[in-house]
């Protein structure tokens, strides 16, 4: 006499991302398990799971292609009966497909100021199935509001522009961090500054390779002009200081003027400029008198 079949089937499934999925059961009549095979469904694709000893049976379904837009799936277990079995009822579950968490980042970059911004990549975490970038909707675009004119300072470097059904994006901005760039000594010579009435006097001029901070360019012992002397063992040493007045600083020049308050001898003379003003430490450099 035939037996009636029972079976026990999974409960819904509610993956967070599209992966390789096994969907298993149960089968049983009483006591005695059925032969044959259960016909398990996902999304009108059918597999036949052989029915073991136990009752138990199994099916692996690649579940890649399934997006969150159809989900949820229908699965359903289909046993169609065998010898002195009869067809059990099909039952119907579903699969959920929610979407996964996707972080797109941009890490911190630094640069000088006056030069281009770096470019800037992004790097994902998060992906599933064996996806990239190009399971993403739209263009990546990275931003920030510095540019080489932008003053020293911390800038937010932002990603945006893609999007998928399938994955919950988020955002993660990176830094720019716009340094002074380094100030060198450019040049160094001497001009005449006019005191009018047809008179000049004759100063030293220190052009810079950037902005100075004003109060240390107007710092006039920041500044040090000697003349060549020989010391007892016959060693030329720049000792014979020439006092200088008071720094004029020109912003718009980058450019340093300091008077001599006495006559400058017609000498090689060494001038001396403290590191507070310049990057790398101190300068020392020689100009003619």
């Amino acid at each position: 006499m035939p037996r009636r079949s029972s079976t026990r089937w999974p409960r819904r499934r509610s993956p967070t991302a599209p992966r390789p999925r096994t969907l298993s059961g149960h089968i049983a009549a009483g006591t005695l398990v059925p032969p044959g095979n259960v016909t398990i469904t996902l999304n009108h694709v059918a597999v036949s799971a052989p029915i073991d000893s136990n009752g138990d049976f199994q099916a692996q379904f690649n579940t890649a292609a399934l997006g969150v837009s159809g989900s949820p799936y229908p699965i359903t277990y289909a046993y169609q009966g065998d010898t002195g079995f009869d067809a059990a009822q099909t039952v119907t579950t579903y699969l959920t497909v929610k979407t996964a968490l996707l972080t797109i980042a941009v890490g911190d970059y630094s640069r000088y100021a006056g030069q281009p911004n770096p470019v800037f990549t992004a790097s994902y975490s998060g992906f599933v199935s064996g996806q990239g970038p190009g399971a993403l909707n739209g263009s990546l675009t990275i931003s920030t509001p510095a540019n080489p004119s932008s003053p020293a300072g911390v800038y937010p470097i932002v990603p945006g522009g893609l999007s998928s059904p399938n994955y919950a994006i988020t955002y993660e901005n990176g830094s720019l961090v716009v340094t002074p760039a380094p100030v060198t000594v450019h040049a160094v010579g001497w001009q005449n500054r006019s005191l009018g009435r047809k008179k000049s006097v004759q100063v030293l001029a220190i052009t810079f390779s950037g902005p100075l901070n004003q109060a240390t360019a107007l710092n006039v012992n920041a500044y040090r002009l000697a003349a060549p002397t020989t010391n007892k063992k016959h060693v030329t040493v720049y000792s014979s200081v020439i006092k200088l007045g008071s720094p004029l600083y020109n912003p718009l020049t980058n450019t340093v003027t300091l008077e001599p308050m006495k006559s400058v001898p017609k000498k090689l003379l060494q001038l001396t400029i403290n590191g507070s003003l310049i990057s790398g430490g101190n300068y020392v450099g020689m100009i003619h008198g």
